[in-house]
């Protein structure tokens, strides 16, 4: 059955005998929305989906619904790690005590505290740096000439050497922990055991950079995580480290999927990287508008455990039920979004989207994302306005993990 063909997927419960669609649904081409959410996102209610492991949750695609179960203190993530949790993963996999996986109060808590250190001065004086980073990397390729692969040269190279410079992290040591971070990303499809051995890995190189920062703070954040107070509370040195290894995961991979799907819809949408050559002053607005059209996280946000009946729109989701809100898909609603198969820069609600989630849950590195997508694309139109691909976009290899897609190679001239 594909969703929404059943009236039980609306709302309902299924029967016994009614097939319930498997999810994550299968990728069409990696940027835009499939069309297997479009019955979702018309009808009433939620969606009843089977996980990959677990069995059955409920999915919400809507704005409103999601934004309900990213706010609502009835829905846990802490519930969701109960071992007979509907999830992703083969194994339940221990949050470690990261941010996402927290509930109150412990999540107001360490989210105070981060919010302190990762400050918007803190991001807001990483710019300049940026700026110069993105030309220095710019003019190696020119001198070096086409073709290039601008997943490997800008795509993967500006956000680790962002996330580096911002945690105070020699980009020289990245042999010790890049593929520990890859383990934690495609932590989906790893067995406990991977994804143990790679946490333990972070761990031990991060606790080092702990102890030198302690004995000469810098600025950067890990220095700023071991000063930051608030009504006399503090991080602990493991909580340092889980929070420092948490920034280095998101900001690496997140970034680099971002941009690289953005420099391809600059070189495939007729007329965007003209019109944004023509007036970089609208660079901003393409970012956010290309931020709610690139559907690169399927799988949605983390899944969450109902710990009493609650009504989600029109369903009513009893206690226990999992439920999994899906950010891509919310900033595809017709009732938010008009023609959200549009790429429209001068759309007036781009800004609406949830890329980068919502209320509590709402990404503390966004303004640094922000700022490096805004640097690479002003950098790309600016200095190579003939960047095209340099094969035809059917041969383009494209990464399909639940929970990052996007391009493993992007072949460019100029």
């Amino acid at each position: 059955m594909t969703p929404g063909t059943a009236g039980a997927a609306a709302g309902g419960r299924p029967s016994g005998t009614e097939q319930v669609p498997e999810f994550p649904f299968a990728d069409e081409n990696g940027v835009q929305l499939g069309a297997e959410y479009d019955p979702l996102l018309t009808q009433d209610g939620l969606a009843r989906v089977a996980m990959p492991h677990g069995g059955d949750a409920w999915i919400a695609t809507r704005m409103a619904d999601v934004k309900q179960v990213l706010s609502d203190p009835r829905l846990s993530r802490t519930a969701a790690a109960r071992p007979d949790s509907p999830r992703y993963t083969p194994e339940v996999l221990p949050s470690g005590g990261v941010l996402v996986g927290l509930d109150a109060p412990d999540h107001t808590r360490i989210r105070r505290l981060l919010g302190k250190a990762l400050s918007v001065g803190l991001m807001e004086g990483m710019r300049p740096w940026i700026r110069e980073t993105v030309d220095e990397i710019l003019t190696e390729l020119l001198d070096q000439g086409p073709p290039v692969d601008l997943v490997r040269e800008l795509g993967e190279k500006l956000p680790r050497l962002t996330i580096c410079k911002l945690l105070g992290m020699p980009y020289s040591d990245r042999h010790r922990f890049d593929e520990s971070v890859d383990v934690v990303v495609s932590m989906a499809t790893r067995s406990r055991d991977e994804v143990g051995r790679a946490w333990s890995t972070l761990s031990a190189y991060i606790g080092e950079l702990v102890e030198a920062k302690r004995r000469e703070p810098a600025e950067d954040l890990i220095s700023a995580l071991l000063e930051v107070r608030h009504d006399g509370d503090s991080f602990s040195d493991r909580e340092v480290i889980t929070n420092a290894i948490a920034v280095l995961v998101a900001g690496y991979e997140s970034t680099a999927s971002e941009l690289n799907t953005m420099a391809y819809l600059l070189m495939v949408h007729p007329g965007l990287k003209e019109s944004l050559r023509d007036d970089p002053a609208r660079i901003p607005a393409a970012v956010e508008e290309m931020l709610r059209y690139a559907a690169l996280s399927p799988a949605g946000a983390m899944t969450c455990r109902a710990t009493e009946d609650v009504t989600i729109g029109e369903t009513e989701v009893r206690e226990g039920d999992a439920v999994v809100p899906c950010l891509v898909a919310a900033n595809y609603d017709h009732n938010v979004f008009d023609q959200p198969r549009a790429l429209d820069p001068d759309r007036a609600n781009k800004g609406k989207h949830l890329a980068f989630g919502f209320g509590a849950h709402y990404c503390m590195g966004a303004r640094l994302a922000r700022i490096e997508l805004q640097e690479a694309l002003t950098g790309l139109v600016e200095r190579m306005p003939g960047l095209r691909l340099a094969v035809g976009e059917k041969l383009l290899p494209r990464r399909t993990e639940m929970g990052m897609r996007g391009f493993l190679r992007l072949p460019v001239t100029w």
